[in-house]
């Protein structure tokens, strides 16, 4: 008799036991079905400046990469910088997936100095599935200084709408549906190229007169003009640009 009783409260409590994981195991099934969202794709300057420092009137490219997206098909952005620093010549088509899924610049135009409007999207109608570049920009280097460069909201256009109004940068995907997004910033820095005395991007027989004007203190003196880096500006300097302009170290 006490043995049965035994075994019955044995019973009992594993019953009790299971009851109280019931629940635990219900809210385990519910959270594991719930949908996972998904990260922010990253946009921002994929692949490193030139190596070495960028002058007055050098040229170089920077593309603009997007990470692991599912059904990419058309994006929308601005491009600002500073004007002063940097010039864009151009805005050329990417591919994502490899190289699998082309990627064409529906059209990429000057709004305003310092500020570039780029639309893109893919030919096809199922989307493109991957990582890689949305378009390459080319770029002048103007002036002396720093540029950042970032991704913009559209400008407010003309007219009532639908079309004007706000345009958000956004990427979507191939049913129209927004993708979400991180968008980042590059800082590229400008210098003088040295010798350039008066900065129009060459050093010649030119710059050799306005370092002559300086020594006999005609124009003010600039940190540019201590061509050799000795601390001095003086016909010393002049010998330097000479030789830089013969190609001679």
């Amino acid at each position: 008799m006490h043995k049965r009783f035994g075994k019955e409260k044995n019973v009992m409590g594993l019953l009790g036991r299971i009851a109280l994981l019931v629940p635990l195991l219900v809210s385990l099934v519910f959270v594991l079905s719930l949908p996972v969202s998904a990260a922010d794709v990253p946009i921002t300057w994929g692949n490193q400046l030139p190596i070495g420092t960028l002058y007055v009137t050098d040229t170089f490219t920077l593309d603009v990469t997007m990470g692991a997206v599912t059904n990419f098909d058309a994006g929308q952005f601005c491009i600002t910088y500073n004007k002063d620093v940097l010039r864009i010549d151009s805005v050329s088509n990417g591919s994502l997936g490899g190289g699998t899924g082309a990627v064409r610049v529906v059209n990429a135009v000057k709004v305003v100095d310092g500020t570039w409007v780029v639309v893109v999207d893919t030919p096809d109608a199922s989307g493109v599935t991957g990582s890689g570049t949305l378009c390459t920009v080319h770029f002048t280097a103007m002036g002396v200084g720093l540029s950042p460069l970032a991704f913009a909201d559209l400008p407010i256009n003309p007219g009532p709408p639908p079309s004007g109004g706000l345009g958000s940068r956004m990427i979507n995907d191939n049913t129209g549906a927004t993708i979400t997004a991180t968008w980042g910033t590059l800082g590229v820095t400008v210098e003088q190229l040295p010798g350039d005395i008066n900065g129009d991007g060459t050093v010649n027989d030119t710059d050799i007169l306005g370092l002559g004007r300086m020594i006999v203190q005609l124009d003010a003196t600039k940190a540019i003009a201590d061509v050799n880096a000795d601390g001095k500006i003086n016909c010393a300097d002049i010998t330097k640009i000479e030789r830089i302009i013969r190609g001679l170290p």
